[in-house]
């Protein structure tokens, strides 16, 4: 059985979480002495990731070790958005925030679709 490797590119949940870390990370550029330098890291490396955990999920075979992966990716998103809701973000807040959510869907439908594949599978 072979793999895609740039299956993962195609998911729509990587593709928003792609955009949603570019918005954030934009934001961090243009917001770095406000937030402070060390603020600015933990911001960006927690935003990089959130795709990049989508991407080991997706290719992973192994369906627990996805849903590890699947979970990292949204803790690590659930722990950000408190932290960028601290900061008055004006116009790229309303962007971030409708992205946010849209990801939050994304992630359910991603783990309904592992668990009827799971429960499929089972019988």
């Amino acid at each position: 059985m072979t793999i895609e490797v740039d299956s993962f590119r195609k998911l729509n949940l990587y593709k928003q979480a792609i955009r949603f870390t570019q918005l954030v990370l934009d934001w961090t550029e243009q917001n770095q002495n406000e937030i402070g330098w060390k603020e600015c890291l933990l911001i960006r490396r927690m935003a990089t990731e959130i795709p990049r955990s989508i991407a080991l999920a997706a290719t992973e075979i192994n369906v627990k070790n996805k849903y590890k992966k699947l979970n990292r990716s949204k803790e690590a998103f659930q722990k950000l958005m408190p932290m960028l809701r601290r900061y008055e973000m004006g116009e790229s807040e309303k962007r971030i925030v409708m992205l946010s959510l849209e990801l939050v869907k994304l992630f359910n439908g991603f783990f309904g679709m592992l668990n009827r594949k799971k429960n499929a599978s089972r019988g």
